[in-house]
């Protein structure tokens, strides 16, 4: 995957993207939504999110979702909601680009499954924060390492 958010950086692949997050130099850029001081959009792509309720799943939304260094924020015609790193208690890479979350909302436990083109990214940023020791990481770093610009198989 090749990133670029609102032309900055000059396209970089996923693997110069996390050794930039790792050096501190990506620098912080405007995205369509706003960002607390100190946070950093890395990505910002369409995707579709679905919610776990009592037994079953929604039908699935479109959204935009934006990556940033402390969260992702998922956007649709009619809300805005943050998922802070904290607030996933645990994350699972079901696809290349499908995110299985679980964690905790103002009104209590959930589960949202999230298609987009970043999940790798989501994935790897909120590992970094809340489990550097989860089983898929090193397959994950070690196959971006080999070839960044190739689609993973986990």
């Amino acid at each position: 995957m090749t990133v670029s958010v609102a032309g900055y950086p000059p396209t970089m692949d996923t693997a110069q993207l996390i050794q930039s997050i790792r050096d501190g130099d990506y620098p912080a850029v405007a995205t369509a939504v706003a960002l607390p001081p100190g946070h950093r959009a890395l990505t910002v792509t369409a995707g579709v999110v679905w919610w776990r309720y009592g037994a079953g799943w929604d039908q699935g939304e479109h959204i935009e979702a934006t990556t940033t260094s402390h969260e992702v924020i998922m956007r649709s015609w009619t809300q805005v909601l943050s998922w802070g790193w904290h607030a996933i208690d645990a994350a699972q890479l079901l696809e290349d680009d499908l995110l299985l979350c679980q964690g905790r909302s103002t009104i209590g436990e959930t589960s949202f499954m999230l298609r987009t083109e970043a999940a790798q990214l989501t994935f790897c940023l909120w590992a970094a924060h809340r489990n550097p020791t989860h089983p898929q990481v090193p397959a994950l770093l070690d196959a971006l390492s080999a070839d960044p610009s190739s689609p993973l198989s986990l």
